[in-house]
């Protein structure tokens, strides 16, 4: 990592901390082949290295959480427009947010959630910089994680280990994930989660 990428990370920290204090929904953008796509929603946990969203859908919805690595992070803004119209949206048709404790200020944010993940049988989604997979957290420690990863009908789980470094992203409580839990819990009579 040179001394540019050092700066950009503590003034994406910076900027993150800025929004989470004005408790503001904050718009991150990640994804460079898709320069429109962006996670919007509420900073909850900044560190050096990795932030916690609580995300809000364009629809005014609470959608589970973004654990996201701030190296992965292209721009953060704070768009007043639009997130004036999330919070409306919110107000007039409000949904409950998803229920998840947050980690510690000095955890590891992404261990941490894959470990409750697990712990709570809660499907995820992780990505890379080259893909993504859906499933079950069957282990996950300092070094790397094993997805139990669901085909597209939620079925059929196969384990995949992914080094913890190639981590980008993840995401946990959105309408995918618990659709996927709804698909699994129908093919396998197994209904543990409160989807």
């Amino acid at each position: 990592m040179n001394l540019n990428d050092s700066n950009n990370l503590a003034l994406t920290a910076y900027r993150l901390r800025q929004l989470m204090g004005d408790n503001a929904i904050a718009s991150l953008f990640t994804d460079d082949e898709n320069p429109d796509d962006f996670i919007a929603g509420y900073v909850r946990r900044v560190n050096p290295i990795e932030a916690v969203v609580e995300s809000i859908s364009p629809y005014g919805q609470h959608d589970g959480f973004y654990i996201v690595r701030s190296s992965c992070i292209n721009e953060v803004i704070c768009d007043i427009v639009y997130a004036e119209r999330l919070e409306l949206l919110m107000q007039l048709k409000p949904s409950p947010p998803f229920e998840m404790p947050l980690p510690g200020e000095n955890e590891d944010y992404m261990r941490f959630s894959l470990e409750w993940a697990r712990e709570n049988a809660r499907v995820v989604t992780v990505w890379t910089h080259t893909d993504s997979y859906v499933g079950f957290v069957e282990h996950a420690d300092d070094l790397r994680a094993t997805i139990g990863v669901l085909d597209f009908m939620g079925r059929d789980p196969v384990s995949m280990q992914i080094l913890m470094k190639d981590i980008e992203l993840i995401s946990l409580g959105s309408e995918e994930e618990r659709m996927y839990e709804t698909l699994y819990a129908h093919f396998t009579g197994n209904d543990n989660t409160s989807v």
